[in-house]
């Protein structure tokens, strides 16, 4: 059900707030799939300095994803197994994929002002350090949290939690910065069949897409980059984006893998066959570049 749920948030999770229906996911920090609340929030942060621990790990899902897409089917949890080699305590944060990555972006920066303001009540010691593993959309909201927090750090960094350098490292996995060519063939397609008089009473279909899947087309972080397009940011086929820097303390990794052919050589032996298999083979929305 859970899968179900965010497959559906993650398709129309932006209808789903807006008409208050009860199936929208709300953004939360959570341990096996069950939500945190203040004082379990505390809890862990106490046991990720105790015992010689180095921090909290937060794991951010990527599109129509839940905080369980880290656990496979045997149970292994690759956010447990990695936080335990690393001596750190993990907690994973849900949120709806429907919703624009702006506003994700603020709603992460306010829960980790949260998290932050919850260990300085505690007067935890030492600091409370963070580091955050993203998965593709993932990692556009934690830029997005990281961006509203500098901007704007009475609203969303009260605690310090960019600014005190609590979060010390950020982790990309096929994060698609640069946004993803599936949407913006999305867009294309749309485009085509609302100029065409006998197949625009079809265009409604492709445009059943949320906002959030719309800002995957260039990579959008921030409101600036969305708001002046008509319906929401969803029809703009140009990228309007504004320059967002990643934050200057803040150790940033990029890592992505591609399908290559099996014929191609590290001469680049290979041609369109290699092309292919590099930038379209694949979840169709982060390419090698």
């Amino acid at each position: 059900r859970d899968l179900v749920v965010a497959v559906l948030n993650g398709v129309v999770g932006d209808y789903l707030v807006d008409q208050k229906n009860p199936l929208a996911i709300q953004m939360q920090f959570r341990v096996y799939g069950k939500f945190l609340n203040d004082e379990m929030l505390l809890e862990h942060i106490r046991r990720s300095s105790t015992g010689g621990g180095r921090g909290l790990l937060i794991l951010v899902h990527g599109s129509c994803s839940t905080d369980l897409m880290w656990t496979q089917k045997d149970g292994h949890d690759h956010g447990a197994v990695l936080a335990q080699e690393l001596n750190m305590t993990p907690i994973y944060l849900l949120y709806n994929t429907g919703l624009h990555i702006s506003d994700n972006g603020m709603q992460f920066a306010l829960q980790m002002n949260r998290l932050v303001g919850l260990a300085d009540k505690a007067d935890a010691s030492p600091m409370l350090k963070i580091s955050i593993l993203t998965h593709s959309m993932g990692g556009l909201v934690t830029r997005s949290a990281c961006h509203y927090a500098s901007i704007d750090p009475e609203q969303f960094d009260a605690h310090g939690w960019l600014a005190n350098h609590h979060v010390d490292k950020i982790v990309f996995l096929g994060t698609p910065h640069h946004g993803a060519m599936l949407e913006r063939g999305g867009k294309w397609i749309d485009s085509a069949l609302s100029f065409h008089r006998y197949l625009e009473p079809f265009s409604w279909i492709g445009k059943i897409r949320s906002r959030g899947v719309t800002d995957l087309g260039y990579g959008n972080v921030r409101h600036e980059d969305w708001h002046h397009q008509g319906e929401e940011g969803r029809s703009s086929r140009e990228d309007r984006r504004q320059p967002t820097p990643l934050p200057n303390h803040v150790q940033c990794y990029a890592i992505a893998a591609v399908v290559m052919a099996a014929s191609s050589t590290s001469d680049g032996e290979g041609g369109g066959c290699s092309y292919f298999h590099k930038n379209i083979v694949g979840d169709g929305l982060v390419t090698e570049e």
